[in-house]
Order: structure tokens, then sequence, then C-alpha cells
């Protein structure tokens, strides 16, 4: 297979988003092969959970210095290392099925992050919210909800945390919600108010958005 640093290489200087799935083992002893411009990557997607560890040891031919949207699939080795030599220009973060290990995410490491995205809001996700700064600039926390074990208790444990928290340019809290086939007996409106119940201070400020989708999605 040819290296991921060959391929950079090789690329045209205008890529920009890159996704890794199942490459870190390749990565781990690719030397790089630097070019005279090397692309300006702006959204990185990982799937692999080698990935940002071996970006730590093995840089690739590319220019993060404009990085503004990471999005990570699982728990990551070496993720929070990563994103610490990357923080200063991030806006968006998403955390898509992370929930053990980001509570030690220090969310003031990033000064121009307007937003977070998870599908995680247990205990971890509440203790990494409380790591911003009172001067952040979050525009928008969405939490995405594919399940309701005891989703309840975690809603209300959320809205706990968000109002503790200042979040001074704040315009949204958007809820999206992929309701199990149990839950299909509900409408959309009905659904709807039971989440502008549950997290009433939030919708009382005038910040909430409920949307629905499809629970297969990725």
């Amino acid at each position: 297979m040819e290296d991921i640093s060959n391929i950079l290489s090789h690329c045209t200087q205008h890529l920009e988003h890159v996704e890794f799935f199942e490459c870190g083992r390749a990565a781990a002893h690719v030397p790089p092969v630097f070019q005279c411009r090397a692309p300006k990557i702006h959204r990185l997607h990982f799937k692999d959970s080698a990935m940002p560890a071996t970006l730590i040891d093995c840089p690739l031919p590319w220019d993060l210095s404009a990085l503004t949207h990471v999005r990570v699939s699982q728990s990551m080795h070496g993720l929070n290392v990563f994103l610490q030599q990357v923080c200063s220009t991030i806006e968006s973060l998403h955390l898509d099925g992370i929930d053990h290990g980001i509570e030690s995410l220090d969310l003031s490491i990033f000064p121009a992050l307007k937003y977070l995205t998870s599908n995680s809001i247990g205990r971890s996700f509440n203790t990494m919210l409380t790591s911003l700064p009172p001067n952040n600039t979050i525009d928008t926390i969405c939490i995405c909800i594919r399940w309701f074990g005891q989703i309840l208790q975690l809603v209300l444990e959320f809205q706990k945390t968000f109002t503790s928290l200042k979040l001074p340019v704040l315009r949204r809290v958007e809820v999206e919600v992929a309701p199990e086939a149990l839950y299909f007996r509900y409408n959309a409106t009905e659904l709807r108010k039971r989440f502008q119940r549950d997290l009433s201070q939030i919708h009382e400020r005038g910040l909430l958005s409920v949307h629905f989708v499809a629970a297969n999605r990725d």
C-alpha cells in the first residue's frame, strides 16, 4: 500500500479535508517527504485510534496552521497531546462516540472554539465542559442522543452543569435525537416537548433547538 506520506506529498496544495480510517499502523513508520508547498488542511476526521499519537511522532507533509475543524470517532491514544499542538486555530470540535477519557481534555486551550459537538452527555462530558474559561467563545453546543436508557437523568445532569457555566456569546444548544424503535410511538412534537420540559432552564432562555435524525445514521 502506498504510504500516507507519499500520498500527501503528491496532493495538490488546495487539499483541505482529510479523513483517517484504519491507517495508523501504516503511518507509524513513514518518514515524512516534504514538498515546497504543502497542502493546508482545514478539516481532520479521525476514525483510526492510532492516528493522533502517530502524527505526534511522525509529522506528515502538510500545513496545519489553518486547521479549524477536528472530528474524532472513538477514544484515541495521544488525542489530547495532538490537540494541544493545533489548539490555537480550532473553531469546531466533534467528539463522536467518545466518553471515557474526555474529562481530561482542557477546553481552555482552545481560544477560538465556537462549536462543540458530542455524542456523550455523561459525567465525562460534563467534567470537560467545566474546563471552559469565563471568556470562552462558544457559540453552539450540540449533544447527539442515540439512545434512551437513563436519558432523563443524563439530560438533567447536563442542564445542571450547563447552568453553572459562563457562556458569554452562546446562541444555541442543539439536541439531535435519534430515537430507538421503541420510542417511535412518540411523534416529533411530543418528543420535542419532552426535551423542552427536561431542559426547561435552557429552553426558557431561548437557546434550545431540538431536531431528529434516523437512528442508524453514521
